[in-house]
């Protein structure tokens, strides 16, 4: 992907939680991991189709290069443009570890 297609700024926020004494989690509180320059756009045509027929909502894709100081995973949230998505899977494009695609929905 050209460097200038990654012009979103995206924060990056990780989500821990905690014991609620029942032997469940209560969601904690999101706390941010990094600001990173991505691309976010919806999904489009087929792809969108089978992904929404999983989350029930419309998916976005967020191209972000590769960083081995953080890590995402189904907890990560993302933050752009005051609306925040929640992480639906992680893909390391072409395998060389150099970009990571993110598919997302945005949260209600």
């Amino acid at each position: 992907m050209d460097i200038g297609k990654l012009r979103h700024k995206v924060i990056i926020k990780s989500v821990n939680g905690t014991d609620d004494g029942q032997g469940g989690e209560t969601e904690g509180t999101p706390t941010t991991v990094a600001t990173i320059w991505g691309n976010v756009k919806p999904m489009q045509g087929k792809r969108a189709l089978e992904y929404g027929q999983i989350i029930g909502h419309k998916p976005y894709t967020i191209t972000m290069n590769y960083r081995n100081d953080i890590t995402i995973d189904n907890t990560s949230l993302f933050v752009y443009a005051s609306r925040t998505f929640e992480t639906h899977s992680v893909i390391t494009i072409e395998e060389d570890f150099k970009q990571l695609e993110i598919i997302c929905y945005e949260k209600k």
